[in-house]
């Protein structure tokens, strides 16, 4: 044994700790009487696409949906006429300050769905509506961007959502 330990391929540390942790990983699946690991479990942030007729629901008021997906998000805008869409992510310190006056104004603006995207799990719907700073709002009308607005400024925001209602 030890002879044949001198003569083994040098292993990193890692490499013998990923070979070490895969064969626990078995054992525990042989032990559990299993041979599949399980299924991945969805991240936190995820959120479950919405039918049209729930996502119409939004528009009612009183309620922000926060959006998971590309698909959820587009059909947020093609089942409400006014869709006010407030880009955010989760270490933002002013995102955080302007959140409850966001939510205060979903109730306020009944005809208005109030919709809420993480800029770092959504990138790609943030680069389409050129958001470079946060916190930044955009306001969609009949499918059509019609004006956004950056920063945490909630007077403005007030005024924005009179404007187009």
């Amino acid at each position: 044994f030890f002879v044949s330990f001198l003569r083994a391929p040098a292993m990193s540390f890692r490499a013998v700790a990923l070979r070490s942790a895969m064969a626990a990983s078995r054992a525990a699946f042989r032990c559990a009487g299993t041979t599949a690991p399980p299924a991945p479990q969805r991240p936190a942030w995820a959120v479950t696409p919405c039918s049209p007729l729930q996502v119409r629901g939004y528009a009612s008021g009183k309620e922000v949906l926060e959006i998971g997906s590309v698909e959820a998000f587009e059909t947020v805008v093609k089942a409400n006429k006014l869709v006010a869409v407030d880009f955010f992510a989760s270490w933002c310190s002013p995102c955080k300050m302007i959140a409850p006056v966001f939510k205060e104004y979903a109730s306020e603006f009944p005809d208005v769905a109030f919709v809420k995207v993480d800029t770092d799990a959504l990138g790609a719907l943030a680069a389409k509506y050129g958001v470079s700073s946060i916190p930044h709002f955009t306001f969609i009308k009949d499918g059509q961007e019609v004006d956004n607005m950056i920063g945490a400024n909630k007077n403005q925001l007030k005024a924005k959502l009179e404007a187009l209602k």
